[in-house]
């Protein structure tokens, strides 16, 4: 085997190794230092506390479900600067400052997932408090429904917003590196209201923010 070719095999063989090893460094790191609940940069005064859920679910097949114990992580991006605030694990909360920011990576048992087109978005203001809402996977949207003794979910009343992501694909022969696009797999995802639960967890671990400062107002 000559080296050109012992090259490549290695290139195809650590470069899923590498993103793995990513994806699990993003999954099990908490929110960005900057933009945690007890951040001593931001406060109600110069940003505003997003929080919300991302559920327990499958992705592909009956053995890959609730892999992932420790919980799932999501990225967000600022949408004006490009900045990239980490956050985990299975429910989440972040201070922003005011601006519109995307969903552009999520952990899932299977490795990361990135926006197929457009990604979930939200806008934040200094000062707010919002339930962006819970993002749960197709396989499993009846499953929750069924918990809040729903049938048949109704767009706009019980689910808000549908996007769909996919595996990152690796382009290149010799070098193999992600290209910034989502291939199949797809995996579509829902946004759905699960406030009673999900705010009540919160006023309970953060007991000085009082609930009727709270505002539900759904990734879009």
């Amino acid at each position: 085997m000559n080296e050109i070719v012992l090259l490549r095999l290695l290139r195809r063989i650590l470069t899923p190794i590498l993103l793995t090893m990513v994806t699990i460094a993003i999954s099990s790191c908490g929110t960005t230092k900057k933009y945690a609940m007890d951040s001593d940069q931001l406060n109600l005064q110069n940003s505003g506390v997003i929080f919300g859920r991302v559920t327990l679910q499958r992705f592909y097949g009956l053995g890959m479900y609730n892999l992932d114990g420790s919980g799932r992580a999501i990225q967000i991006k600022n949408k004006e600067t490009g900045e990239l605030i980490n956050t985990c694990c299975h429910y989440f909360e972040v201070r922003l400052p005011t601006g519109t920011y995307q969903i552009s990576y999520m952990g899932t048992p299977a490795g990361g997932v990135i926006p197929r087109e457009e990604p979930f978005e939200f806008k934040i203001n200094n000062g707010e408090i919002k339930y962006i809402g819970s993002i749960v996977a197709d396989r499993d949207l009846l499953r929750h429904m069924e918990k809040f003794k729903i049938e048949r979910p109704v767009f706009g009343k019980h689910m808000f917003a549908v996007k769909d992501y996919g595996e990152i694909e690796i382009g290149g022969i010799i070098v193999r590196k992600p290209t910034g696009k989502a291939k199949e797999p797809f995996i579509r995802f829902y946004i759905i209201d699960e406030s009673d639960d999900v705010v009540k967890r919160f006023i309970e671990i953060y007991p000085d923010i009082q609930q009727d400062r709270i505002i539900k107002d759904f990734m879009y």
